[in-house]
């Protein structure tokens, strides 16, 4: 099967080389320096037990450089931040016309329906990455944990979708992932969404690692807040939550109720080793200068809802609010560093 990533950083070229290494054809569409060195020199990656390098990738820029390169994918993967959804489906469409099959692995809630509106539900499909990845320069990405996997739901609740889900759980489990598929999408994206949220806005707001965020208690009373929070409008938007793959959801939902005291000395460990030392996404991107976050589509998705549902989100209010004033200029970040 042909596959184009669109948004090829650091898991879109991981998931990428990957399919390649299990004999899909891929195509990278992603930015420079990053392309031009995978283009002319391979893809290094560098996985926990083994380092690879993966040459027999098609790698651009854009997509007018695939419409011309004759590569005609069966599926287009969005692996960008979610702010620039739209703007890809508007030049996908453009492009590649209405047809297409779209998988997206991107954070947070709300994609789905994006895409749907320009492709149609029986075509789009819904996947969350529960790997830690990491862009080491240029040409080279690092998986920073052992655990982790995909998880693939269909969007249409219809029969030729859940094959087709079953076909890419196929072909993921043969490119080394560890995959598992569920029946609802929503569920998916919201259990994502909780492990998500942990020690991410804060790292960002406060500049603190994930372990420095975990290890203090009043921080961690804050993020233990906001996933109740986040718990709540799942439950009063009637859906349950799953286990991903590696990652006990129901357990953690189990001890993120229990009192501070005790859920802060069972996972005050845990959340920074499930980070792989990396720093958060929001982080990233606020340090990159970046006035747009994906905290729209993860604590503003928990503060929308809310609204919606009339649920209090005093937690996500603030981390949402906060974080997306810091990036547009409206608060000064230093005022919230010790």
């Amino acid at each position: 099967m042909k596959f184009a990533i669109i948004g090829a950083g650091s898991i879109g070229s991981l998931i990428g080389a990957k399919l390649s290494l299990s004999g899909e054809e891929v195509a990278l569409i992603g930015r420079d320096p990053h392309i031009s060195k995978v283009r002319n020199d391979g893809l290094v990656i560098e996985l926990p037990k083994e380092k690879k390098l993966v040459k027999n990738l098609f790698a651009c820029t854009n997509l007018i450089e695939l419409k011309n390169s004759r590569f005609s994918p069966h599926f287009f993967v969005f692996t960008m931040k979610s702010y620039s959804t739209k703007q890809s489906c508007e030049e996908l469409l453009e492009v590649f016309g209405k047809k297409c099959n779209i998988l997206t692995l991107q954070n947070g809630v709300g994609n789905e329906k994006t895409i749907s509106s320009f492709f149609g539900e029986e075509n789009t499909f819904s996947g969350a990455l529960t790997i830690s990845v990491s862009l080491v320069e240029p040409g080279v990405v690092r998986q920073n944990t052992i655990k982790g996997g995909i998880g693939l739901a269909p969007v249409a609740m219809i029969e030729n979708a859940k094959k087709i889900v079953n076909k890419l759980k196929e072909i993921f489990e043969k490119a080394r992932f560890k995959t598992k598929v569920f029946k609802n999408y929503r569920e998916l994206k919201w259990s994502k969404l909780l492990l998500n949220i942990i020690a991410n806005a804060s790292s960002a707001i406060y500049d603190l690692s994930p372990l420095k965020i975990s290890n203090n208690y009043e921080l961690f009373l804050q993020e233990q807040m906001a996933f109740r929070e986040a718990c709540k409008v799942i439950s009063k938007l009637r859906l349950g939550t799953v286990n991903l793959p590696d990652y006990n959801v129901y357990l953690l939902k189990f001890v993120m109720n229990l009192p501070q005291p005790i859920a802060h000395s069972i996972l005050k460990n845990k959340i920074a080793k499930s980070r792989g030392e990396k720093m958060p996404s929001l982080w990233y991107d606020l340090n990159m200068g970046k006035k747009f976050s994906e905290v729209e589509v993860l604590n503003g998705a928990v503060v929308k809802y809310g609204q919606r549902l009339k649920i209090d989100t005093p937690a996500n209010d603030f981390f949402y609010y906060t974080l997306k004033n810091i990036a547009e200029g409206k608060l000064n970040r230093e005022n919230f560093k010790d």
